[in-house]
């Protein structure tokens, strides 16, 4: 029978080998290459290594787990082989799949965004799922032909040891008939046989704690009374009769019975029934896990699977309401427990909360990776403390849902009964196996969601392309332009420098540069002037301090100074210009230098002063003239008033003389 529980043990194991072999070599492949296809962060890379590490390890001990059953299982070696051809089989898909998921990645590192899009879509057709469901139901038919053969094997080892307790009996019961015979001839020595007899019993058969007669055929009939006991028991007990009890065995009597047959077949009813509990647990473990991964397998949608399996969970085990968190991790800096179901005596709750990690039961359980369990807590205790509502149950189950020391949720049950250690296990062992679904889930989601977004992107690329396109046709127009404008400029200074003389100073007058035409117009070299300050070119008699102070203030806050300025060449010689100083802005806005165009007016200006003083004798000479021309008019006037004198006196001599020659006439 020993063999037979090794060799369950070996299958349940070859099972749960299988399960990590999945699990690490897809689905939680799935989700760290899918999260690295889009975020580039080689954290998800290394923990990749370590899955698919972790996968052929699975893989390896799974092969090893078979051949060792097939070694001790020669009639089911051609099931075994098959089971070994089929992992094979589903072992070159898995690195298949692996490969292409690789693929992926070093697309994906080249950010070729159209073909990781494309990929992504295809992918979807390969259906990581299916991959292995061959060799998951062929594993399954065979542990429970395994689970048959044991349970045969069992029965017919409980057959053989209950027939051979009644051929022990059987055999005895003529040695009985032989030695009362044996007592009726010989009657001297018959008292001390009946009294070692009657010690025999109570030593090696049943002891009921009070004096019996020693008469033989009270003591055989004892006797046979308690060898018949004895297979009554037996049988009972091989029939799975854990509870049958010993006729006349009682608190006082009992420790009288440890050593002898009694005492055997108590201890033996006792190995029986914790055998048959632990198989039964163990049977009950694996329904519930078959049961409840069924439904993991087949559904999809995130809420659909945790309303289900929370409400499975809770009717197997017995359970009165339990609540189903899963961590919410969108804000990376900010995660939180979010209920995504909620069952209450037989009815599905429909509630709304969020745990913070360290906040009640809930919170403490995420935070510490650990399962909780509280029994006989206080009244409103679940209120108050838990996330599962108005209730108030005696013992509650925290059990965090973690797969490779990451916690994925909460699954938090309470019931009125205490929760058993296998119970405790087998929902540990569910809550792991929900994990490894919200994982593979919450990557599914991601890709989606990823997918959407590389659309998106794909679209966005799209247009910036298109943007970047026009920009690109502006930015040329633009560079054209900028040419343009800079060989205009170009020629403008090749102009300015073939016409005007220029001079750069800092803001403190201090002089930087100068082209040649200035230098050869003040006959200095460059080496002459540059460092020195600007008052090299003033003459000595010029204007005042503060006058120039002024000049120089206007141009540090960016006024520029136009006019006609008179300055000294190096020999001394008088230098008349016609300059504009023009202050220059840096990136910042600030003054930074000063520019000073200036041309030439030194022969203008000596025209203009010769000019200048011809104009001034004009002046006085027109001032004489007018002068004599108001003198002769003057003597004009005297001269017409003269000659009006002189005709009206000669105009009254005529009339005088008209006078005279009338007279005479008359008389």
């Amino acid at each position: 029978m020993s063999k037979n529980i090794v060799l369950q043990e070996q299958s349940y194991k070859s099972s749960e080998f299988f399960n990590e072999f999945i699990s690490s070599g897809l689905y939680n492949l799935d989700k760290e290459i899918l999260t690295f296809a889009f975020t580039k962060e080689d954290y998800h890379l290394q923990r990749l290594e370590t899955d698919i590490a972790t996968s052929q390890s699975a893989y390896t001990n799974l092969v090893n787990a078979l051949t060792t059953q097939q070694k001790s299982l020669p009639y089911y070696s051609s099931s075994i082989e098959s089971l070994l051809a089929l992992a094979e089989i589903t072992r070159d898909s898995v690195t298949a799949y692996q490969e292409f998921s690789k693929t992926i990645i070093a697309q994906a590192r080249i950010d070729s965004i159209q073909e990781v899009t494309s990929m992504l879509q295809s992918s979807s057709n390969i259906k990581s799922e299916n991959i292995g469901k061959r060799l998951e139901a062929h594993l399954k038919a065979f542990e429970n032909t395994i689970l048959k053969e044991t349970q045969r094997e069992y029965d017919k080892a409980t057959l053989q040891n209950t027939w051979i307790q009644i051929f022990s009996i059987l055999l005895g019961l003529p040695a009985l008939f032989w030695i009362a015979n044996y007592f009726k001839k010989e009657e001297v020595r018959r008292k001390q046989i009946l009294k070692d007899w009657s010690e025999s019993n109570r030593k090696y058969l049943f002891d009921p704690g009070t004096k019996t007669n020693e008469y033989t055929v009270e003591l055989i009939e004892t006797t046979i009374t308690n060898l018949r006991k004895a297979t009554s028991f037996v049988k009972n007990v091989t029939q799975g009769s854990g509870n049958v009890e010993w006729e006349g065995l009682t608190e006082e009597n009992k420790n009288l019975n440890e050593e002898n047959l009694v005492g055997e077949l108590l201890r033996m009813q006792q190995h029986m029934k914790t055998v048959k509990e632990n198989d039964e647990k163990r049977n009950w473990t694996n329904e519930g896990l078959n049961h409840l991964n069924t439904i993991l397998r087949r559904e999809s949608d995130l809420i659909i699977l945790s309303d289900r399996i929370l409400a499975e969970l809770i009717k197997y085990i017995g359970a009165n309401q339990g609540v189903l968190f899963m961590v919410n991790d969108s804000d990376e800096h900010n995660p939180y427990l979010d209920l995504k179901a909620a069952y209450a005596f037989n009815r599905k709750k429909y509630l709304s909360k969020q745990i913070r990690q360290g906040e009640g039961l809930a919170g403490q359980a995420w935070q510490e990776a650990e399962t909780i369990y509280l029994k006989e807590i206080p009244q409103n205790y679940v209120r108050i403390t838990s996330g599962l509502g108005d209730a108030n149950p005696n013992n509650i189950l925290v059990v965090p849902l973690k797969h490779e020391q990451i916690v994925y949720g909460i699954l938090e049950l309470a019931s009125f009964k205490l929760f058993q250690s296998h119970e405790i296990y087998f929902v540990e062992r569910i809550a792991e196996n929900i994990a490894v679904s919200f994982a593979a889930a919450k990557a599914t989601e991601n890709t989606a969601k990823l997918l959407d977004e590389s659309k998106e992107m794909a679209e966005q690329m799209r247009a910036q392309e298109e943007e970047m396109r026009q920009s690109m046709e502006e930015l040329v127009a633009t560079q054209e332009e900028l040419q343009r404008n800079q060989q205009e400029t170009n020629n403008l200074l090749q102009g300015i420098n073939s016409t005007f003389g220029m001079i750069e100073y800092d803001t403190n007058g201090t002089i930087i540069n100068a082209n040649e035409n200035f230098l050869q117009l003040m006959d200095y070299s460059l080496e002459d002037i540059k460092g020195k300050p600007h008052r090299i070119f003033m003459p000595e008699n010029s204007s005042a301090k503060e006058e120039y102070e002024s000049f120089w203030h206007k141009l540090r806050l960016g006024q520029i100074q136009s006019g006609k300025f008179k300055r000294i060449a190096k020999n001394q010689s008088e230098v008349w210009l016609h300059a504009s100083y023009v202050p220059l802005r840096n990136k910042s806005e600030q003054i930074y230098k000063v520019i000073k165009l200036a041309t030439d007016i030194t022969a203008e200006h000596r025209l203009q002063l010769e000019n200048t003083e011809r104009m001034e004798m004009i002046e006085v000479y027109e001032q004489e003239m007018r002068n004599t021309l108001e003198e002769m008019s003057a003597k004009h006037e005297e001269m017409v008033d003269k000659e009006r004198r002189y005709l009206e006196q000669i105009t009254l001599l005529e009339t005088e003389n008209e006078k005279l020659r009338n007279g005479l006439t008359t008389a």
